[in-house]
């Protein structure tokens, strides 16, 4: 399990962590980066089994294409991504 939710991670990173072969399990949960291109480039990942993009802003059409790619993936996504943070006033 490879744990990267709540992260600045992008596209580009995840392209870079393709090498990992043995990632089955993914969580990217929060993260606000997580989009469609990045779901292009998991359907690369050939450990990959299982996917957290909760509350990250991914499609369904980029889930379905993923799901394509990569037949008895198991994705958990849903939820709205949060609101960043109100800013601090004194």
């Amino acid at each position: 399990m490879l744990q990267l939710g709540f992260s600045a991670i992008t596209p580009d990173g995840l392209r870079t962590l393709a090498s990992l072969d043995k990632v089955e399990k993914l969580g990217l949960q929060g993260c606000s980066r997580i989009d469609d291109a990045a779901l292009a480039e998991l359907s690369k990942w050939k450990g990959l089994k299982y996917l957290d993009v909760q509350e990250d802003p991914v499609t369904e059409k980029g889930l379905d294409q993923l799901r394509k790619a990569k037949p008895g993936i198991k994705i958990l996504s849903g939820g709205t991504p949060p609101d960043p943070p109100a800013p601090y006033n004194r």
